[in-house]
């Protein structure tokens, strides 16, 4: 009685500093637990499994304080800063403690002239504008080819101007002994407000210049790109166009002339989406990839939802196309009782013969997440209607009928499971 009685005023004390100015901050607790019984179909396995997920994220500010100053006159500047003392867990799947943290942020410091406006905190950039339009993750040095101030290194070295939504940034760094010599590194960008130029129709554009220098080696990138965009008021259909273009230059030579392209155009529930990049580098073959994809979302009435893709991937190394085709369609249909889902996804590729053929495996990998077989069927029933406050549910997931003879999984599993969340 004692012990309880003690660990009931630590909760209070701990509780009155935690709400001493007035707020608990940001409190969120969620969890479940879930008893199903698998069944995998290629391995025979099969019995009962338990998964307690919980997930929690606490914030007990101890008190908080912000601070402030703006001058006078044409001329002036002004800042903003916080500083924050708290209690933070935040943990999914485990337990944990809670932790003591400081937070001190300024948030701005600007030196304003009239329209004029210079932000010392740092500059922006590199400025460009096509974009892919699926996962990133699908190769990061593929799709994500921009260089940003962070990985040169000058994130924190240069500051940014603003006129009427105008925006330049500009950064310098030298270094004394980089490498065994000298380093030094510049940079300046650009980049246009989105201009109107008629109804729906913008365009906004930009562009970027950076040099280095290591020891005798120097290099210069310099390009810039340009989005289109038209969009009219309460239409069904809009498009855009996106254009970046670069060139390297090493000791005054050209050795790199990267491109990206990428356009979108969406009616109702229509969506096209089309991008193209050239990766040459240093000392390797060209490298081009071009993904197309024509996708489908519709809300056919109340309790039916349908979708469905069809994308082609070419990736061009030296000369040679590597094309991968991909399909999938899913539907979602959802009762008073219950829910039913059901995709089907497949791809195709060449295999070692050189012809066209369903195959299995995750390339490209991570597109449609972790698994992306070569012929995919998913299917999952739930409802909420036969005990009160759980989910009982029956799932047909990770086939592969692509496999189909292998060693590996093809068939998949089918769980039936009971799900109890707060």
């Amino acid at each position: 009685m004692k012990k309880g009685i003690i660990v009931l005023l630590i909760a209070v004390l701990v509780a009155g500093f935690a709400f001493a100015d007035g707020t608990a901050g940001d409190v969120t607790f969620t969890g479940s637990a879930t008893i199903s019984y698998d069944v995998d179909l290629d391995y025979k396995d099969h019995g009962i499994n338990n998964d307690k997920a919980m997930s929690y994220s606490f914030t007990f500010s101890f008190n908080s304080a912000a601070g402030s100053s703006k001058g006078e006159g044409k001329v002036y500047a002004e800042i903003e800063g916080s500083a924050k003392l708290e209690l933070v867990a935040d943990k999914v799947g485990a337990t944990g403690n809670l932790t003591p943290k400081a937070t001190l942020a300024i948030s701005k410091a600007n030196i304003i002239a009239g329209d004029v406006t210079i932000n010392i905190l740092g500059p922006k950039g590199f400025y460009s504008f096509a974009e892919f339009y699926g996962s990133k993750d699908l190769d990061d040095e593929m799709i994500d080819r921009d260089d940003t101030l962070a990985e040169v290194g000058l994130d924190d070295h240069g500051l940014t101007v603003t006129y009427k939504d105008y925006e330049a940034s500009f950064a310098f760094y030298h270094h004394d002994e980089i490498l065994g010599g000298l380093n030094n590194n510049l940079y300046f960008g650009l980049k246009t407000p989105a201009y109107k130029l008629v109804d729906g129709l913008t365009l906004q554009a930009g562009g970027n210049f950076y040099f280095n220098s290591v020891g005798d080696t120097k290099a210069i990138l310099t390009g810039g790109g340009f989005k289109v965009a038209y969009a009219p008021e309460g239409a069904k259909y809009s498009a855009n166009l996106a254009f970046d273009a670069e060139a390297i230059l090493v000791d005054g030579e050209l050795v790199i002339l990267p491109v990206d392209i990428s356009a979108s155009a969406k009616y109702d529930f229509l969506t096209a989406d089309v991008y193209f990049i050239t990766l040459d580098r240093f000392d390797t073959d060209l490298i081009n990839f071009l993904g197309a994809r024509v996708k489908a979302d519709k809300k056919v009435n109340d309790q039916l939802t349908v979708g469905g893709y069809a994308e082609v991937l070419l990736y061009i190394v030296a000369g040679e196309t590597d094309p991968v085709l991909r399909f999938g369609a899913n539907a979602t249909y959802t009762a008073e009782k219950f829910t039913l889902t059901g995709s089907v996804s497949a791809r195709i590729e060449k295999d070692d013969e050189g012809t066209f053929a369903l195959t299995d495996g995750l390339y490209p990998p991570t597109l449609a997440g972790d698994f992306d077989p070569g012929l995919g069927i998913e299917v999952e029933a739930s409802t909420k209607a036969v005990i009160d406050n759980a989910t009982v549910g029956l799932k047909w997931t990770d086939s592969d009928f692509a496999k189909a003879g292998d060693e590996f999984e093809s068939l998949g599993r089918i769980s039936a499971y009971i799900t109890v969340e707060f």
